[in-house]
């Protein structure tokens, strides 16, 4: 073959869809791979939420931590002692704080 000659097309080979010869299985084992994988990427999934729901709760629990412990430093109290959050409290929670209570 030299550089200036054409190339020929080629044809492909003619072949019978799988499955119209009676070959039933041959069918489904096409689509096997298919169907193992959305059992996983349903599993991947769920522990991509379950995963995220536990970061969240993290993190909320982080952000918006309660009230101080009774025996925290004093420049931890406070600043609580004196908010309005403090205030509204029933006296049975204020009572954990001693001389806190107004």
């Amino acid at each position: 073959m030299t550089p200036t000659t054409p190339r020929k097309p080629m044809t492909s080979p003619v072949t019978a869809p799988a499955g119209s010869a009676g070959n039933g299985p041959a069918a489904q084992a096409a689509n096997a791979p298919v169907q193992k994988k959305k059992p996983l990427v349903a599993i991947v999934a769920v522990a991509a939420l379950l995963v995220a729901i536990v970061g969240g709760w993290i993190l909320w629990k982080t952000l918006h931590s309660g009230p101080p412990l009774p025996t925290a430093p004093t420049d931890k109290l406070v600043p609580y002692a004196i908010a309005a959050k403090f205030k509204v409290r029933p006296g049975d929670k204020k009572q954990l704080y001693p001389g806190a209570v107004q």
